[in-house]
């Protein structure tokens, strides 16, 4: 939280988790561990967590939960609107005063793991089911069980899920809410209710086609740029004094059987041509 990013965290001695050991320590996946309370030091210099628990080293897990069940949420994209890179979570903007409802306690989230609207989607159904056992009071034990089922089943389906790596990217405009152009979003199918204690998360309009064309245009310029450097490798070579073996021109796809065969496929109309094409 906002509030206590500049405190140290401790755990208290008591705590099963006071001392634990990192069971895979090449990662560099973020833990999440969950306290049933926290606390203050008497100087207020330290947080203290007390009856802890680390979750399981999952990729994203801490991202996930914080979207799940955070009141409010707005997504955060990258500059092209690619993709998902964060959130921020917490109590919302208030309209009243036209600030942060609680700023001391939002959440700036980044996001080491792909997130899709197809996980928003779900996400919303656990929410929904959420305000549903709790906003209406009449269900019965046997209706209440059953929304609690499937929320469950929707959850974990949402923990195991694998999820792709992408680079951490942290927005620029930190724990600042309304970011997104309202054109830009994407309302959730079923309209938020007062009484709801989760507010429906509004997903953000992708440019998806830039998103599959980067990565394609990304391999296409490595392979350039590689065939570059073979043609400044076979530029260095021709003249050099090389035991007899064959040399394959990359660009032309071409097998020389010498120095002196290559220097002659140098100078030919196609391979400057397809050299130029490089520039």
């Amino acid at each position: 939280m906002h509030v206590g990013c500049l405190k140290r965290v401790v755990v208290e001695r008591d705590s099963v988790n006071s001392i634990s050991l990192h069971e895979n320590p090449q990662s560099h996946v973020p833990r999440m561990m969950v306290a049933s309370g926290v606390g203050l030091n008497p100087a207020a210099t330290k947080l203290i967590a007390r009856n802890t628990t680390l979750m399981p080293d999952i990729p994203g897990l801490h991202a996930l939960l914080s979207i799940t069940f955070a009141p409010c949420v707005e997504f955060r994209t990258d500059p092209k609107r690619t993709r998902y890179i964060g959130a921020l979570c917490g109590l919302g903007w208030d309209s009243e005063t036209q600030g942060p409802a609680l700023p001391d306690h939002d959440m700036e989230i980044t996001f080491g793991v792909e997130f899709t609207k197809d996980d928003i989607s779900m996400i919303n159904q656990v929410r929904a089911a959420i305000n549903l056992a709790v906003r209406e009071g009449s269900w019965s034990f046997d209706v209440i069980r059953k929304i609690q089922h499937t929320a469950k089943e929707k959850l974990l389906r949402l923990v195991q899920k694998v999820r792709k790596p992408i680079p951490e990217t942290p927005f620029q405009q930190m724990y600042r809410w309304r970011m997104v152009d309202p054109d830009l979003l994407e309302h959730p199918a079923t309209d938020n209710d007062e009484r709801d204690f989760l507010t429906l998360l509004c997903g953000i309009e992708l440019n998806e086609h830039v998103a599959r064309v980067e990565p394609e245009q990304h391999a296409r310029e490595e392979r350039m740029q590689l065939l570059r450097q073979h043609c400044d490798w076979l530029r260095s070579v021709h003249g050099a004094r090389l035991k007899k073996q064959d040399i394959h021109c990359q660009l032309c796809d071409v097998m020389l059987r010498n120095p002196a065969e290559l220097l002659l496929h140098l100078q030919t109309k196609h391979h400057k041509q397809q050299e130029e094409l490089l520039k």
